[in-house]
């Protein structure tokens, strides 16, 4: 069964004709996994505005499901809280979204904001972070940047390394900040539960 993303709702302040020429007054701005945000980064490299605004188009297209068409009809104040809706969704953790949402959460473990499948072990719900030994930690030090995150992502929770590019930005940004707390601080930074498990 497949499961629907996380979504936040934009009314728009000035509604447009989508290209059947229905009216458009809300978008619905959704989550979307590690897989497609990658392949849109791949997509447009670099750092100056204009790369800057076709990957942030690229994002909100792929996360409205609007055309180039409808997103050049928008207006632009509503354009820019499109914006911040996708960087937000794209670049916050599920704990930040949760907490917006009202609700509290442990950050090393946390449920999924959007369930992903587990070759091994079926749907995966929650992810439990365990901290990474220092022989993990040596075992990926050959690799750089997202792969050595996946290989020690794979060794802390447990998953197949092939569930990462399923997991949705939030939940990703999660787990790699519990890891690089994990990596970086000292163990008087965890409550007494983490160190003591």
């Amino acid at each position: 069964t497949e499961t629907r993303p996380y979504s936040r709702l934009h009314p728009l302040r000035w509604p447009i004709a989508d290209d059947k020429g229905n009216q458009l007054t809300t978008i619905k701005v959704c989550t979307i996994p590690l897989s497609t945000s990658s392949k849109i980064k791949a997509e447009h490299k670099g750092d100056d505005d204009a790369i800057r605004i076709a990957n942030n188009e690229a994002y909100l297209r792929h996360m409205t499901g609007l055309t180039d068409a409808e997103v050049m009809r928008l207006c632009m104040p509503d354009y820019n809280s499109l914006i911040a809706i996708v960087l937000s969704l794209s670049n916050k953790t599920t704990g930040l979204l949760r907490n917006e949402d009202g609700e509290e959460t442990d950050s090393d473990s946390f449920p999924l904001l959007v369930p992903v499948s587990d070759p091994f072990k079926g749907t995966v719900t929650q992810i439990e972070i365990r901290p990474p030994t220092v022989q993990m930690t040596r075992l990926v030090q050959e690799f750089s940047g997202e792969v050595r995150e996946r290989k020690l992502a794979a060794l802390a929770t447990g998953l197949d390394e092939t569930v990462f590019d399923q997991l949705h930005m939030p939940d990703w940004n999660q787990l790699t900040e519990v890891l690089s707390d994990f990596l970086s601080e000292d163990a008087g930074f965890f409550p007494q539960k983490t160190s003591s498990t």
